[in-house]
């Protein structure tokens, strides 16, 4: 039910949603038909895999995909010539940007913030903590089966600004630090 509620949303962001990221309510920041077509095409893969298990969404998520990769120009999506730019403040607006929830420490640059609050949980015998208002759902998690691919697709830990030394002075940014909650 989780899936469906999460998919009929996306198809009726892709309905109603500004053609490009130049149309979008703040252009190259708010969502456009680009981001939810690619948004849409990693739910299906998801779908095809557990727990609902829906083989055919494999050719969905292809069909959108290839939409938005031949439309790239279109929805400004692309890679950097320099990935360090990824993680500087100046390029908040790049064009491996899918979809991007802006936010600084102070709450003025932008209109987003992660939400501070962290939430506790116990995995087993460890305490799982994940922090900001992006928390998935533990009953989910923990009904994973236990094996390598939720090792590998599940990351638990914290958030921290970091100030790091760069050629042209310094820069912060977000750092998230893992732990493996099943060691």
């Amino acid at each position: 039910e989780f899936y469906d509620f999460i998919e009929a949303d996306m198809l009726k962001a892709v309905e109603l949603l500004p053609e490009s990221y130049a149309d979008a309510r703040i252009p190259e920041e708010t969502p456009h038909k680009g981001m939810a077509k690619a948004v849409l095409a990693e739910i299906y893969l998801a779908m095809a895999g557990f727990p609902v298990n829906d083989e055919s969404k494999y050719a969905e998520a292809a069909r959108l995909a290839g939409e938005v990769i031949e439309q790239a120009d279109y929805y400004n999506f692309g890679l950097l010539d320099d990935i360090a730019n990824l993680w500087k403040t100046g390029y908040r607006h790049n064009k491996e940007n899918v979809f991007g929830l802006f936010f600084c420490t102070n709450g003025v640059e932008t209109q987003n913030r992660i939400n501070g609050a962290f939430v506790n949980d116990w995995v087993g015998d460890d305490i799982v903590t994940l922090t900001g208002g992006y928390n998935p759902e533990f009953r989910f998690y923990n009904t994973y089966p236990n094996n390598y691919r939720k090792l590998t697709s599940f990351v638990t830990g914290r958030y921290y600004t970091e100030w790091f030394d760069t050629l042209g002075g310094n820069e912060t940014a977000l750092q998230y630090k893992a732990y493996d909650p099943l060691i």
